[in-house]
């Protein structure tokens, strides 16, 4: 009689972990993370947001509501622009 193992293999492939950062959204309603500006919506500026990031997504959660949730691919940075008086 063959015996069996008393625990089975653990998977070969695992999902990396997400990364949570908490970030200051100051006057401009963009959070910076990964050298990144992302936009979130005006009623969560001076706030501080929770970034969740993963391969595919990237999510800014506020603590009492979710504020927004992009694909990974949408990441653009946002330049600042200045008019000359």
């Amino acid at each position: 009689m063959k015996k069996s193992p008393r625990w089975s293999p653990s998977p070969t492939t695992t999902s990396p972990p997400d990364e949570r950062i908490v970030v200051k959204v100051g006057k401009t309603p963009y959070a910076r993370f990964d050298k990144n500006d992302y936009s979130v919506p005006h009623t969560h500026v001076r706030r501080l947001l929770e970034v969740i990031a993963t391969d595919e997504r990237v999510r800014t959660i506020d603590p009492e509501q979710a504020a927004d949730s992009k694909p990974l691919g949408s990441r653009s940075f946002v330049t600042a622009m200045f008019s000359a008086t």
